[in-house]
């Protein structure tokens, strides 16, 4: 898997041809993408719906932005940030997600869940924000493992 870790308003115009390179080659697309540049990594990856596959790493996004990617069939890196007390828009936005698209990631070493921020985090902390995923969606916390898993194990193959 290729991931592309960093965009900012300094190079959304490279990114145009990164994503295009990256989709083009792979067949699973993981990207981090921030806001300011949101729409450009719409305009690249509308032209690869049907040859790519993916899944927006450490979602952050908005409701629109989720169905549009959720139209094009990628899914979602749900991380720490879900439990941050003043991020409702983004548990909001979480809540228009299929639970069938969605997966339980980290961005370690970086966002950690709210009871560690400033620390190091780690995969290990990922049962700490699965609850939140659960009361969204209105599901058990069994549900959201299963769930999460066969959906992880069928973007990677395994």
């Amino acid at each position: 898997m290729i991931t592309l870790e960093t965009i900012s308003n300094g190079v959304s115009a490279s990114i145009t041809e990164v994503l295009k390179n990256v989709s083009a080659v792979v067949n699973v697309c993981g990207v981090v993408v921030i806001s300011s540049v949101a729409d450009a990594v719409l305009e690249v990856l509308k032209q690869y719906v049907g040859q790519a596959r993916g899944v927006n790493h450490c979602f952050q996004q908005d409701a629109a932005f989720a169905a549009q990617l959720r139209e094009w069939g990628y899914y979602f890196g749900i991380d720490a940030p879900i439990t941050y007390p003043k991020n409702d828009a983004l548990r909001e936005a979480i809540a228009t997600i299929p639970l069938e698209r969605l997966i339980l990631e980290t961005d370690a070493p970086f966002l950690s869940p709210k009871d560690r921020r400033g620390k190091q985090n780690s995969p290990v902390y990922i049962p700490e924000w699965a609850p939140m995923l659960a009361e969204i969606k209105g599901v058990s916390e069994l549900d959201v493992a299963a769930m999460t898993t066969t959906n992880a194990r069928s973007l990677f193959g395994f």
